[in-house]
């Protein structure tokens, strides 16, 4: 897969989505503004309700303890970002999705897949990348005024989970230009990192590559 720029300009030619802005505290905003997708090769956008009403939560095999959800990642990212740009609009996440795992209910497990319902089918998605952009906080290179972004990448496919629960590996990144793709590439002007948690007291580590980006 290959790295694509994360486009902060809208670009009239393209197909485009809409994209709901979040205010952050303070600010009693909200904007909807018509943005080209941050990431498009082999992935598909889902929204951070489909993340957290129609799919299911990885666990480690050996304890069942379960791992930090994708939409855990997005929240407290944005968590974050709210707190350390408290005055600033912040835009609702877009999320990028890829390599789907699919699943059964055990009562379905002798109906063919093409008999199966929505309840019986289960699934989760192994690779995920998200960007949050900030459109009050912009910046002029080569001519163009970009927006600060936020976002992160994490993939299932790199932690054992075949194993008892342990630290988790999630890329996290913040500039004007970046790049980015589901194999945990980024390339950015700002900042970038990698951060290992094993719950959710990862906003800690989080709060710090936001503040010195």
């Amino acid at each position: 897969m290959e790295l694509q720029i994360v486009n902060n300009r809208p670009q009239l030619q393209a197909e485009h989505h809409v994209a709901t802005s979040l205010s952050s505290p303070g600010t009693g905003e909200r904007r909807k503004s018509k943005l080209t997708p941050f990431l498009e090769a082999n992935t598909s956008d889902v929204s951070l309700s489909h993340l957290k009403e129609d799919c299911i939560i990885p666990v480690f095999a050996k304890d069942n303890e379960q791992t930090i959800a994708h939409q855990e990642f997005i929240d407290v990212a944005i968590e974050c970002a709210s707190k350390i740009f408290p005055n600033e609009v912040i835009d609702a996440p877009e999320v990028r999705v890829s390599h789907q795992i699919k699943g059964r209910t055990p009562d379905a497990i002798h109906i063919p897949a093409k008999e199966l319902k929505n309840h019986q089918k289960t699934i989760y998605y192994e690779r995920m990348a998200f960007l949050v952009r900030i459109p009050s906080v912009t910046s002029t290179i080569n001519g163009n005024e970009l927006s600060l972004s936020i976002g992160g990448v994490r993939a299932y496919n790199r932690e054992n989970l075949f194993s008892k629960k342990k630290m988790e590996s999630f890329k996290f990144f913040i500039g004007f230009q970046n790049m980015v793709c589901c194999n945990m590439c980024i390339s950015t002007d700002g900042y970038q990192g990698e951060v290992k948690a094993s719950s959710l007291a990862i906003s800690v580590l989080i709060v710090p590559v936001i503040s010195v980006g």
